[in-house]
């Protein structure tokens, strides 16, 4: 078999997978898919209160969630550094279903640019991505997950081209979610790359200020009071 067909098979094959996973998903989530009543719900309603003072108040959160889904969903609710509130807020200018619709293709794109960048031309490695069903989980579940593997995609993709402050500045944004990365700065500091590390530690400080800026001028930073979301779910219940 040749190399250009058989590349192209590879990818009608994880093309096939894709719609077959993906819709089933969709098929057997229903109107919980089509209305995005999943964790999309905490970005949306969440974001919608950065620059209000109450970032993090579970309460106004769970009458948002009332008010678009006719019930609200306890533990959903936004957990994540303010800096993403901030990035986010543009897309809370749509209305809810709108933007859940955006924010869903926006994860297809990041999720295709990633099998593009860091598995396409290993035909295994393809194949078991695109047959991996967790995978669909988190994109009909309105999770950011490729979100984040597409920026991590894009900072590999700027260090291997000797872009290294570019890549560490891009890195910085994987904060969305910094459990995944947390032991990133001791790999660089112990490979001694520090144009990485200057740019990764600008990038951090930048979002650290946006961060500040997302409870507006009225209210507390809103880094200061993410520890208090679990306490303040509890007593919404």
């Amino acid at each position: 078999m040749r190399s250009a067909e058989k590349r192209a098979l590879v990818l009608v094959a994880a093309i096939g997978m894709a719609v077959l996973f993906l819709t089933g998903l969709a098929g057997a989530m229903g109107r919980g898919f089509l209305e995005g009543r999943k964790d999309f719900a905490a970005l949306y309603m969440g974001s919608r209160l950065a620059g209000t003072g109450h970032l993090y108040d579970a309460r106004l959160e769970h009458a948002a969630q009332s008010r678009q889904f006719g019930f609200y969903m306890p533990a959903v609710t936004l957990t994540r550094l303010p800096f993403y509130a901030i990035l986010l807020k543009p897309l809370t200018r749509l209305d809810y279903i709108p933007a859940w619709r955006v924010f869903f293709i926006l994860n297809i794109l990041c999720t295709l640019w990633f099998f593009r960048t860091q598995l396409w031309g290993d035909t295994l490695a393809f194949l078991l991505g695109a047959s991996f069903l967790p995978l669909y989980a988190a994109l009909a579940n309105g999770q950011d997950t490729w979100l984040v593997a597409a920026l991590f995609s894009l900072a590999m993709l700027l260090e291997r081209r000797g872009l290294e402050f570019s890549a560490g500045a891009v890195l910085s944004l994987c904060a969305i979610k910094p459990h995944l990365f947390v032991f990133v700065p001791l790999v660089v500091i112990l490979q001694k790359r520090w144009r990485f590390f200057a740019g990764a530690a600008v990038g951090d400080t930048l979002l650290m200020a946006a961060g500040f800026l997302a409870e507006g001028t009225g209210g507390s930073p809103g880094i200061c009071k993410l520890s208090a979301t679990r306490g303040s779910i509890r007593a919404s219940r």
